[in-house]
């Protein structure tokens, strides 16, 4: 989905709309196998001729590669007031300020904490 790549506005857009069906869908709490599966059938239904970095518009809009989370640090979405530690990493796969069982914010925290994060200030960098 090359035409994402830097098109922050689309990917938080976009973003925001897959949580939110998928809140609608299997309610605030889904399991993270669900979520998985979920990110995936939904690209796959919207998009698919697209192949979505991590079924993640966010990745795909900072170019993030399969191989590499160097680019996290350009993701769209502030993801910092889910994060258990903080002065860490404000990524979506640390660990989420209420806890869980995998240790992921996008598997662990309810969709609704989810999709009120804000997006980052203009830098994007953590």
């Amino acid at each position: 989905m090359k035409s994402i790549r830097g098109d922050r506005s689309r990917a938080v857009k976009l973003h925001r709309q897959m949580w939110l069906d998928m809140m609608l869908d299997l309610g605030d709490d889904a399991s993270p196998e669900k979520r998985i599966r979920y990110k995936r059938d939904w690209c796959r239904r919207n998009f698919p001729d697209e192949d979505i970095a991590h079924n993640c518009f966010l990745c795909e809009c900072a170019g993030k590669l399969y191989t590499s989370s160097q680019n996290c640090i350009y993701c769209p979405i502030n993801w910092s007031p889910l994060v258990a530690y903080k002065g860490g990493l404000h990524r979506c796969y640390v660990s989420y300020v209420g806890g869980g069982r995998e240790g992921q914010i996008f598997l662990d925290a309810p969709i609704s904490e989810i999709l009120e994060l804000p997006e980052r200030e203009t830098g994007w960098k953590n």
